[in-house]
């Protein structure tokens, strides 16, 4: 069994990207598809891409990016809960609560069905005579 996977294996190594390579069994593979990775286009097509960056750009600080990575995942999907709650808190620890941006993005998430405590309180607040 281990000769046959290292021969498969090398067989593999030697071959150029994207090449056909035809097994006995009349299974054609392309090295290609030997990738175990999601292509970014299919993450950032769904908006996890997006998504992950933001939530990447939260932990480092970075609100401008994160804000900007939620827009984007909610221009490709926006029924994203996710995306108004990270967007939300972006705004939030950017700007300062409450302001606009926060309430309209919290209102957003328990419009689309968002049952997280922290954001139903946030949108009480929202809805306070100073806004």
């Amino acid at each position: 069994m281990k000769k046959r996977t290292t021969a498969i294996a090398a067989a593999l190594c030697l071959m150029p990207l994207g090449q056909p390579l035809l097994i006995a069994t009349s299974v054609v593979l392309t090295s290609a598809a030997v990738m175990l990775a999601t292509p970014q286009s299919a993450q950032a097509e769904s908006g996890n891409y997006y998504i992950e960056l933001a939530k990447d750009a939260m932990r480092n600080n970075d609100f401008h990016s994160a804000i900007r990575y939620f827009t984007e995942a909610i221009y490709i999907d926006p029924r994203n809960i996710s995306a108004y709650e990270g967007r939300g808190l972006a705004r939030h620890k950017l700007e300062g609560f409450p302001n606009h941006g926060t309430c309209s993005d919290y209102k957003k998430a328990v419009s689309l069905g968002s049952k997280d405590s922290y954001f139903l309180v946030g949108l009480s607040w929202c809805k306070k005579p100073y806004l």
